[in-house]
């Protein structure tokens, strides 16, 4: 038997669903704390939050918990992976520039012309980890929120398995996009997924596997299913901030899109669909 509750958040809903009934009110207990650490650590507009010393340290490198390295870690990876389309980092103050060749400039060191760093080097490239200590370059900031919603889920799902004992899935959603996955083991019809496919044949989360769901318009919505929740927001972002792109991109990196109508909640047809979906039957694709 499954038992689901929400919980809600100033940044984000979570959904928790346990194959024990017992341990919901843990489980919802872990959520809210997992959550509340979470955003006292990367919230950048305060200034009691650990992310906040990037903003005085000036360049100088900052000892951070392992909770913000790691999602310092999972963001850049996300930003170099999409090139960009999953933000990490990005300049404290953009000023435009005019002109066909405006980002080429004078070298006041060398003669002839260099590219400018603002072009030539991604703003995710300007933060370097060490052991524990992050540095940031002066000018630029962290942008985390892009990341969070599959970082969350993750570490709640995985927290909960290993405290309580039981399977766990874990459903994240905010403002921009929803991403479902699951740890510990299954239910024996498998974790089913809400919104996706009908009630005769809905989408079942594939063992190992997470969604991550975007809005594409009025009508219709991206999923992609990937190994990891950080690996599915990251096609999802790719998907809408590059839809002519997507597929290519998504194949290329062993993932599944689908576009879901909003009006029945049907996964697409096969012919709309990218890549295969593990263990989806031709009921669920129909």
């Amino acid at each position: 038997m499954i038992a689901t509750a929400l919980v809600h958040t100033e940044a984000a809903e979570i959904e928790v669903s346990v194959t024990e009934p017992a341990v919901l009110r843990s489980a919802i207990a872990i959520a809210r704390e997992s959550a509340q650490a979470l955003f006292r650590t990367v919230d950048a507009d305060d200034e009691n939050s650990e992310v906040h010393a990037f903003s005085v340290a000036e360049g100088a490198p900052v000892l951070v918990s392992t909770l913000l390295h790691r999602v310092v870690t999972e963001a850049l990876l996300a930003a170099d992976l999409t090139d960009g389309a999953v933000r990490a980092v990005r300049p404290t103050e953009q000023t435009p520039r005019t002109g066909r060749f405006a980002w080429l400039r004078r070298s006041s060191v060398r003669e002839g012309l260099e590219l400018d760093d603002q072009r030539s080097v991604p703003s995710w490239h300007r933060a370097d980890i060490g052991d524990g200590i992050i540095t940031l370059e002066p000018g630029y900031d962290f942008i985390l929120d892009d990341v969070l919603p599959a970082f969350l889920a993750d570490d709640i799902a995985r927290t909960l398995t290993d405290r309580l004992g039981y399977g766990a899935k874990v459903t994240v959603r905010t403002s921009t996009v929803e991403v479902t996955t699951a740890a510990g083991t299954a239910p024996s019809d498998g974790w089913r997924i809400s919104g996706i496919g009908n009630s005769a044949a809905p989408l079942t989360l594939p063992c190992q596997h997470a969604l991550a769901v975007r809005r594409l318009d009025a009508h219709s919505r991206i999923a992609v299913l990937a190994d990891s929740a950080l690996l599915a927001l990251a096609g999802s972002a790719v998907a809408t901030t590059h839809p002519d792109s997507a597929a290519r991109w998504l194949s290329s990196h062993r993932m599944a899109g689908c576009i879901v109508d909003d009006a029945d909640r049907k996964a697409s047809t096969p012919e709309n669909m990218i890549g295969a979906w593990p263990e989806l039957t031709e009921s669920q694709a129909a």
